[in-house]
Parts: structure tokens; sequence; C-alpha cells
């Protein structure tokens, strides 16, 4: 199946573009400056959209990715009605973001 009909790759690409994005913000500025930590939680939360989105069957199959992790910190951005902790954010963009691209960077290579 062509990658621009599976609804799983289409998520990951989704996923590496909100990465990219958040990554191009913070070159010019950080977390510090209230639009660009607006910015960056916007971002998480489609990464977890996108992450909800994904199979059952792909999520088994890479179980060693956090799903329901990433899918609980959209929600607590959604849902926390601007009570983003920013501690919380600055670690989850400096530690696990770029574990994740890579992860995924990893899939979509070998779906190539």
């Amino acid at each position: 199946m062509p990658d621009k009909l599976n609804p799983d790759i289409i998520r990951l690409k989704d996923i590496i573009s909100a990465i990219n994005d958040i990554e191009q913000f913070l070159a010019r500025t950080s977390l510090d400056d209230r639009m660009t930590l607006m910015a960056v939680a916007y971002e998480i939360a489609i990464i977890g959209e996108a992450a909800n989105n994904l199979s059952g069957e792909f999520c088994k199959a890479h179980a060693h990715i956090p799903w329901s992790d990433i899918i609980g910190m959209r929600h607590r951005i959604i849902h926390g009605y601007g009570k983003v902790n920013i501690q919380r954010l600055k670690e989850v963009v400096d530690k696990h973001l770029p574990v994740l691209k890579g992860q995924i960077q990893q899939i979509l290579t070998s779906q190539i």
C-alpha cells in the first residue's frame, strides 16, 4: 500500500512535521517567550492527537514507543486550560522529542 494511503504513515509524518516546527520555533527563541510556549504546547498536542489516531496494530508493533504517555501529554495540554507545566514541557522538548523523532524516522525509513 502506498504511503499516502496508509493512515499510520500519514500520522507519523504529522508527528515529524510537528517536531520540526518545534525545533524551528526554539531555534529563534525560548520557552520563556509566551508565544513560543503556546506554539510548542500546540505542536505537542498535535503529536498526541496524531499518536491517538494510530492503529492499535501499529502501536502494538511499536510498543517500545510510549504512545500512552504521548497521548496523555496531549490531554494535559488540551484539558489543562492554560495550566501547562512549563518544566514538564521543557523536559519533553529537551529529552523526549529527540528520541521520538529518531524512532519515528527509523520506522519511516524501514517502510520505504
